[in-house]
């Protein structure tokens, strides 16, 4: 998995950390139980899984658990301790996707980098719908943290695939690397899951000067949930 981690930093990547706040080695069993774990949380809003499970790259190590997959513009590397922390590498899809940036927003991209801003709102409640699946199995109790970084975003600029919402504006980054860390109790996020995911979208969109109403994220939302 070193060669597929290494083509993911090559561009603009995410890296995703979610991790239990009190540390156990052996929290979860066995790796059959990680595995069994991740089959059954996996979040399938679009067609291919968060985090997707390949049957032929799962490898097991000592405490953990990993795969990934590398096909056309999706490529990606996660790993699954039994301690309950998950780590996942994710390369920005749209740095594989010129040409259809490009109808998009109807005119030559060249050098420049592009961060879809649906597929932003989705990767974000994909990983949010996928801590509150973990918390059915006991893996994050009682108190967690998720980290979300997209390395790589300096001079990108927001657009949406649909050319009938075209931005009137421009909106960039201007700084490399968008961190977001948060610390969360069981009975909390259970509670307002939603309007968590809402504030870490809003935090990551605003740093690029862009501020959606809820509403719109809310829309994006029900695209891929309702």
């Amino acid at each position: 998995m070193e060669d597929r981690l290494c083509k993911i930093k090559k561009n603009g990547y995410w890296r995703i950390l979610i991790r239990p706040l009190i540390f156990e080695k052996d929290k979860i069993n066995s790796l059959s139980e990680c595995r069994e774990i991740i089959e059954k949380s996996k979040v399938s809003f679009r067609g291919w899984d968060f985090p997707h499970l390949d049957r032929d790259e799962t490898v097991n190590g000592n405490d953990w658990i990993e795969s990934g997959s590398d096909f056309q513009d999706i490529i990606e590397y996660w790993r699954f301790y039994q301690s309950g922390q998950f780590v996942h590498y994710l390369a920005i899809r749209e740095d594989y996707r010129k040409k259809d940036i490009e109808f998009s927003i109807g005119k030559p991209v060249g050098e420049n980098k592009f961060l879809n801003i649906e597929i932003t709102i989705y990767r974000i409640t994909e990983v949010f719908e996928f801590m509150s699946r973990l918390l059915e199995y006991k893996v994050l109790n009682p108190t967690f943290e998720v980290s979300i970084n997209i390395e790589g975003v300096k001079g990108r600029e927001l657009f949406f695939y649909q050319r009938d919402r075209n931005l009137s504006n421009t909106y960039k980054s201007g700084i490399d690397k968008i961190e977001y860390k948060k610390e969360f109790n069981e009975n909390d996020f259970i509670i307002k899951k939603n309007e968590f995911t809402i504030e870490c979208i809003e935090d990551v969109l605003e740093k690029f000067n862009f501020y959606p109403s809820k509403q719109i994220i809310k829309e994006i939302q029900e695209k891929i949930s309702g």
